[in-house]
C-alpha cells in the first residue's frame, strides 16, 4: 500500500495516477475507500470486494500451503537460491552439467539481483512500524498481514521438507 499511494499520488504519467490523492497523508490514503486493502488474500479467494472473513482466510491459507513455493523479500538470496534449485533453473537445463564458471556467472547475477533490491522501495520514505501510518495501513490489511505471518512460517517448513535445511 505504501508504494501503491507514493505512485497513485505523484506519478503524473502514470495511467493509474489519481489527482485527488496528492493532497492525502498517507494516513487518510489508508483509510480511504482509495486503498487497495487485503490484495493478497483478495486475489487468492477470488474476491475483490466485500468483506473478507474466516473462512476466506483459511482458504487463503490452504491455497499458499498448497499451491505456493514461498519465497521471501527480506531473505532473497536464499529465496532466489531456493527457486533456482525447485525449478532447475540453470544454464542448460541440467544442473549437473553447468561448469562452475557457470555457476560463478548464475551466482554473481543472482547477487546483482539481490543488491539492486526493489526499486519502488527506494523512492520514498520508510514506515515506521508502531507509527500512525503504519497502524493505518495495518488496520486495513490485518488478512494479509496475517496471510504474510503464515507464509514466514511456512517459509521455514519448506526449507525443511522441499530442501532438507534443518
Amino acid at each position: 500500500p505504501v508504494s501503491m499511494y507514493y505512485s497513485l499520488s505523484h506519478a503524473s504519467w502514470d495511467p493509474l495516477y489519481d489527482p485527488r490523492l496528492k493532497d492525502m497523508t498517507l494516513v487518510e490514503y489508508a483509510r480511504s475507500a482509495a486503498i487497495e486493502h487485503n490484495w493478497a488474500t483478495r486475489f487468492l479467494v477470488n474476491k475483490p470486494r466485500g468483506p473478507l472473513t474466516k473462512a476466506d482466510m483459511s482458504l487463503a491459507k490452504r491455497i499458499v500451503r498448497k499451491k505456493v513455493l514461498i519465497g521471501l523479500y527480506e531473505d532473497m538470496g536464499t529465496s532466489l537460491a531456493r527457486f533456482q534449485r525447485y525449478f532447475g533453473w540453470d544454464v542448460d537445463g541440467n544442473p549437473d552439467n553447468d561448469t562452475p564458471a557457470e555457476r560463478a556467472e548464475m551466482d554473481k547475477c543472482r547477487g546483482a539481483v539481490v543488491k539492486a533490491g526493489d526499486k519502488r522501495l527506494k523512492d520514498h520514505p520508510a514506515v515506521e512500524e508502531g507509527s500512525p501510518e503504519w497502524e493505518a495501513i495495518a488496520e486495513r490489511n490485518r488478512y494479509d498481514i496475517a496471510l504474510y505471518e503464515y507464509a514466514t512460517k511456512l517459509y521455514t517448513k519448506q526449507a525443511r521438507e522441499i530442501f532438507g535445511v534443518v
